[in-house]
């Protein structure tokens, strides 16, 4: 049985927190192994599209920062 859209989104980010936190190099590519996902799905499932939509479009957005 596959996973929810909602399931996947909370698997997938859990998941690039953890890479993020470990240092990954590139925690992109280990996603798509991971989940069997293309570049575009996984760039939508963490909001990378969305941010990179929004610097076309000249927005600035909050980021979580290190602390």
């Amino acid at each position: 049985m596959s996973k929810s859209y909602d399931d996947l989104w909370k698997v997938v980010n859990d998941r690039h927190k953890e890479l993020n936190k470990e240092g990954a190099k590139d925690p992109i590519a280990q996603l798509k192994k991971e989940f069997s996902l293309s570049t575009a799905e996984v760039w939508e499932i963490t909001g990378i599209s969305d941010m990179l939509m929004a610097h076309d479009l000249g927005y600035e957005l909050e980021t979580e920062t290190k602390g």
